[in-house]
């Protein structure tokens, strides 16, 4: 997808990788940047600290339902619309079997993958069906297409967003506003090396994890045209 000069997009988790470089492809839109943390947006994006068409959101928690709705509120309140919401945020840990994975490793997972996503449509889709348009991509990743032994959770977690979608774009209000636009079911972690999201460490699974095959570093996203 690409955003016509004026519309208005929130890209979460601005400061990783894979959030600057759809924050470089949308430089012709009005940017809600968003990110746990204030002090790393200013030090990623010191020239649109006070842009006019820019609004830097951090020291915000996704997973947290207030904090999400506030960056909704407080988009409205400065562009008066919601074009498009790029999901940029997840995170990955995993490495045990199933029956031996700590659960709080499952509940993490989940909550970083699949409760940000879900919180994040929740808040902006109201406002789309109001608008009558606009467009949402969250990110998944090739391990949500088949189960990996030693990463269920995370392939659980993936798999989940893109249900989560799919479900979305099902909605009757959706189909009936006709506003959501179908993101690619596969998309990688951009980068290598690590990336601080929402407190986890993630990585990109092909240079943590041999023979994941996530094809996440060189696989071409068909909702942004961009290559990772």
């Amino acid at each position: 997808m690409a955003a016509e000069n004026g519309q208005v997009v929130i890209i979460t988790g601005a400061v990783g990788n894979l959030g600057n470089a759809v924050t470089e492809a949308f430089s012709g839109a009005r940017r809600v940047l968003v990110d746990r943390s204030a002090q790393r947006l200013a030090q990623r994006y010191p020239p649109l600290v006070n842009a006019a068409d820019t609004l830097l959101i951090g020291d915000v928690n996704l997973a947290d339902e207030k904090d999400v709705r506030r960056i909704a509120a407080m988009t409205l309140e400065r562009f008066g619309r919601i074009d498009a919401l790029l999901n940029t945020v997840g995170g990955f840990t995993g490495g045990k079997p199933v029956h031996e994975e700590d659960l709080a490793v499952w509940d993490r997972m989940f909550e970083i993958n699949v409760r940000t996503a879900l919180l994040s449509c929740r808040a902006v889709i109201p406002q789309m069906i109001r608008q009558g348009t606009g467009a949402i991509v969250n990110v998944a990743a090739r391990a949500a297409l088949a189960g990996v032994g030693g990463l269920g959770a995370y392939c659980a977690a993936k798999s989940g967003v893109i249900r989560l979608t799919e479900a979305a774009r099902r909605s009757g209000q959706l189909r009936a506003a006709g506003h959501h636009r179908y993101p690619a079911k596969s998309q990688g972690h951009a980068g290598s090396g690590f990336q601080q999201v929402g407190g986890a460490r993630s990585y990109c699974p092909r240079d943590g994890i041999p023979g994941l095959g996530c094809g996440g570093c060189h696989y071409r996203c068909r909702s942004t045209g961009l290559r990772s």
